[in-house]
Protein backbone atom coordinates (compact mmCIF):
# COMPACT_ATOMS: atom_id res chain seq x y z
CA UNK A 1 0.00 0.00 0.00
CA UNK A 2 2.74 2.34 0.71
CA UNK A 3 4.94 1.87 -1.61
CA UNK A 4 1.89 2.11 -4.46
CA UNK A 5 0.70 5.68 -2.42
CA UNK A 6 4.66 6.92 -2.48
CA UNK A 7 4.75 6.18 -6.77
CA UNK A 8 0.91 8.03 -7.13
CA UNK A 9 2.52 10.91 -5.05
CA UNK A 10 5.59 11.52 -7.03
CA UNK A 11 3.81 11.13 -10.40
CA UNK A 12 1.97 14.18 -8.96
CA UNK A 13 4.91 16.42 -7.33
CA UNK A 14 3.67 19.37 -10.32
CA UNK A 15 0.28 19.38 -9.43
CA UNK A 16 -0.65 20.92 -6.09
CA UNK A 17 -3.97 20.06 -5.49
CA UNK A 18 -3.82 16.30 -6.83
CA UNK A 19 -0.93 15.57 -4.39
CA UNK A 20 -2.26 16.75 -1.45
CA UNK A 21 -5.94 14.65 -2.48
CA UNK A 22 -3.73 12.05 -2.12
CA UNK A 23 -1.95 12.63 0.52
CA UNK A 24 -5.33 13.69 2.72
CA UNK A 25 -6.80 10.25 1.33
CA UNK A 26 -3.84 8.46 3.58
CA UNK A 27 -4.77 7.95 7.19
CA UNK A 28 -2.58 10.31 9.61
CA UNK A 29 -1.37 6.87 11.26
CA UNK A 30 -0.29 5.58 7.67
CA UNK A 31 0.73 8.81 6.61
CA UNK A 32 4.73 8.84 7.87
CA UNK A 33 5.13 5.03 6.28
CA UNK A 34 4.21 6.33 3.35
CA UNK A 35 6.38 10.11 3.01
CA UNK A 36 9.56 7.79 4.86
CA UNK A 37 9.33 5.53 1.51
CA UNK A 38 12.32 5.42 -0.82
CA UNK A 39 13.07 5.31 -4.82
CA UNK A 40 15.92 2.96 -6.15
CA UNK A 41 18.09 5.90 -5.18
CA UNK A 42 16.67 6.09 -1.27
CA UNK A 43 15.11 9.33 -1.90
CA UNK A 44 11.95 10.35 -0.39
CA UNK A 45 9.03 12.17 -1.37
CA UNK A 46 10.14 15.16 0.64
CA UNK A 47 13.56 15.01 -1.05
CA UNK A 48 12.70 15.02 -4.66
CA UNK A 49 9.82 17.69 -3.68
CA UNK A 50 13.02 19.70 -2.02
CA UNK A 51 15.29 19.02 -4.49
CA UNK A 52 13.39 19.67 -7.90
CA UNK A 53 11.91 23.21 -5.92
CA UNK A 54 8.35 22.05 -5.74
CA UNK A 55 7.96 24.79 -2.39
CA UNK A 56 4.46 24.35 -2.15
CA UNK A 57 4.46 20.55 -2.02
CA UNK A 58 6.97 20.83 0.40
CA UNK A 59 4.80 23.08 2.58
CA UNK A 60 2.20 20.69 2.08
CA UNK A 61 3.85 17.63 3.68
CA UNK A 62 5.40 19.41 6.41
CA UNK A 63 1.66 20.48 7.13
CA UNK A 64 -0.16 17.26 7.21
CA UNK A 65 2.76 15.22 8.95
CA UNK A 66 2.01 14.96 12.66
CA UNK A 67 4.22 17.28 14.41
CA UNK A 68 5.49 14.15 16.58
CA UNK A 69 6.57 12.28 13.36
CA UNK A 70 8.16 15.37 11.99
CA UNK A 71 11.72 15.05 13.18
CA UNK A 72 11.71 11.16 11.83
CA UNK A 73 10.60 12.28 8.51
CA UNK A 74 13.39 15.05 8.47
CA UNK A 75 16.20 12.60 9.01
CA UNK A 76 15.84 9.71 6.58
CA UNK A 77 19.17 9.56 4.74
CA UNK A 78 19.16 8.20 1.02
CA UNK A 79 22.02 6.66 -0.76
CA UNK A 80 24.20 8.68 -0.67
CA UNK A 81 23.65 9.43 3.65
CA UNK A 82 22.07 12.89 2.67
CA UNK A 83 18.89 14.09 4.35
CA UNK A 84 16.71 16.58 2.59
CA UNK A 85 18.53 19.49 3.89
CA UNK A 86 21.75 18.39 2.20
CA UNK A 87 20.51 19.02 -1.11
CA UNK A 88 17.59 21.09 -0.89
CA UNK A 89 17.68 24.85 -2.06
CA UNK A 90 17.92 27.86 -0.01
CA UNK A 91 14.21 28.64 0.45
CA UNK A 92 13.62 25.00 0.78
CA UNK A 93 15.46 24.36 3.72
CA UNK A 94 14.15 28.12 5.30
CA UNK A 95 10.88 26.89 5.72
CA UNK A 96 11.73 23.65 6.81
CA UNK A 97 13.86 25.14 9.40
CA UNK A 98 11.29 26.86 10.72
CA UNK A 99 8.94 24.30 11.02
CA UNK A 100 11.28 22.58 12.93
CA UNK A 101 11.53 23.21 17.27
CA UNK A 102 14.65 25.30 17.72
CA UNK A 103 15.72 22.26 20.28
CA UNK A 104 15.91 19.89 17.33
CA UNK A 105 17.57 21.81 14.98
CA UNK A 106 21.39 21.05 15.67
CA UNK A 107 20.96 17.59 15.41
CA UNK A 108 18.92 17.65 12.07
CA UNK A 109 21.54 20.01 10.59
CA UNK A 110 24.79 17.73 12.39
CA UNK A 111 24.02 14.44 10.60
CA UNK A 112 26.55 13.65 8.17
CA UNK A 113 26.11 11.78 4.65
CA UNK A 114 28.67 9.35 3.88
CA UNK A 115 31.45 11.85 2.59
CA UNK A 116 31.39 13.15 6.47
CA UNK A 117 29.48 16.44 4.96
CA UNK A 118 26.59 18.42 7.24
CA UNK A 119 23.41 19.94 5.70
CA UNK A 120 26.06 23.28 6.81
CA UNK A 121 28.92 21.57 4.32
CA UNK A 122 26.31 21.94 1.90
CA UNK A 123 25.22 25.05 2.16
CA UNK A 124 28.31 27.33 2.93
CA UNK A 125 29.77 25.10 -0.61
CA UNK A 126 26.35 26.46 -2.07
CA UNK A 127 26.70 30.10 -1.27
CA UNK A 128 30.81 30.17 -2.21
CA UNK A 129 30.25 28.89 -5.92
CA UNK A 130 26.97 30.96 -6.35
Amino acid sequence: MAANRYYELRECLNNLEKFKAILISVKESERLAVLKQQDNSENTILMLAAEHEHLDIVKCILDLVPAADLQELLTVQNRSGNTVFHDAILAVKEYMLMSVPPAKLFSLLAIQNKEGHTALHHLARGIMYS
